[in-house]
C-alpha cells in the first residue's frame, strides 16, 4: 500500500484495521534499559528451548513474553 493510499484513507476518516496486521507492529526508537536476571536452571534451560524453537535470541524470547504481559 502507498502512502498516498493510507492518506486518502485517514483523510476520508477510515481505519487501517484491515489493511495492517497490528500483533506484529513495533515501536521503534525508544530508549533501553540493560537489566540483569538470575532464573533457576530450568527457566533458564526452558528459556534456550523457547528460542531455539522459535528462532530467536533468548533475550528476544524475554523481550517478546514481558511485551505480551505488560504492554
Amino acid at each position: 500500500m502507498k502512502a498516498h493510499e493510507i492518506d486518502a484513507i485517514f483523510d476520508d476518516g477510515g481505519s487501517l484495521d484491515g489493511v495492517v496486521d497490528w500483533s506484529k507492529g513495533r515501536r521503534v526508537n525508544q530508549p533501553s534499559t540493560r537489566l540483569s536476571v538470575e532464573l533457576p536452571r530450568r527457566l533458564s534451560e526452558a528459556l534456550e528451548a523457547e528460542a531455539k524453537r522459535a528462532g530467536l535470541t533468548p533475550e528476544e524470547v524475554i523481550r517478546v513474553l514481558i511485551s505480551d504481559h505488560l504492554a
